[in-house]
């Protein structure tokens, strides 16, 4: 609920393209919504090993929900950042939930999810959380402008906040994948 009802406001109200503006009040329920999917998603975990109530069926499928949830998160912050309408949207996507799915791997075959610090499980919400907050106030029209990226010690490339972004998900999600 936390998850599928923002992103049917985001897709009604502001299109279903990766382009234009978003609301402020989207962007603080947005914010408000992922915090408490957040809390929600660590209590309940808590609660069932506290009560003996965990099961693999449990676990499995509260990763699958958090699987879709990765997956219709990504989209709802590259709608944010107007990250554009090309093929450049599907490498973002596939690499978030490419990490997550190595990740249940990984739980599955060690017998642990062991995250590390920068972790996009805790210190990713936190940053995603602020991301939300900081467009409400400033608006999603900021992620377009342009900045000089440094290349060498006397050249830089000129790109939009928006194209930095995408590239930075991508790149941590591959390190992560890797560091597994």
């Amino acid at each position: 609920m936390f998850t599928v009802v923002p992103l049917l406001l985001l897709l009604v109200c502001f299109g279903m393209d990766f382009k234009g503006p978003v609301d402020s009040w989207w962007c603080y329920l947005q914010a408000f919504s992922y915090f408490a999917y957040r809390m929600l998603d660590e209590m309940d975990g808590k609660q069932a090993r506290k009560t003996g109530n965990s099961s693999p069926l449990g676990l499995l499928f509260d990763h699958g929900c958090d699987s879709f949830t990765t997956a219709l998160l990504t989209i709802m912050i590259m709608k944010l950042v107007q990250i554009g309408n090309s093929g450049f949207v599907l490498i973002p996507l596939l690499a978030s939930t490419m990490s997550f799915y190595f990740s249940t791997l990984e739980e599955y075959y060690i017998g642990g999810l062991f995250l590390g610090v920068g972790n996009g499980v805790t210190d990713g919400s936190v940053f995603l959380i602020f991301l939300f907050l900081f467009s409400g106030y400033y608006g999603n029209d900021v992620f377009k402008t342009y900045v000089n990226v440094p290349t060498g010690p006397s050249s830089h490339v000129t790109m939009q906040v928006n194209t930095i972004m995408g590239l930075f998900l991508v790149v941590s999600q591959t390190v992560s994948v890797l560091m597994k």
